[in-house]
């Protein structure tokens, strides 16, 4: 998945249910580690979060998207 559809994801939580003041923390939470961890623009795509050798996507990013999904 790319960060953009990643991010998408996220953005669509805010809309679709998310919408108790704890939610939308938690929501904020979820997007700011997803920030974080977002690919550098190196020729290797290496996460932003991460050591300059993890590939994105990272362990984080790969369990965002896997409890997104």
């Amino acid at each position: 998945m790319k960060h953009s559809q990643l991010m998408a994801i996220i953005d669509q939580m805010e809309l679709y249910g998310w919408s108790a003041w704890a939610d939308l923390q938690m929501i904020d939470a979820i997007r700011q580690i997803a920030e974080i961890h977002k690919p550098r623009q190196d020729p290797a795509t290496t996460c932003g979060g991460c050591s300059l050798t993890t590939l994105y996507p990272c362990p984080t990013i790969q369990i965002l998207e896997k409890e997104l999904s």
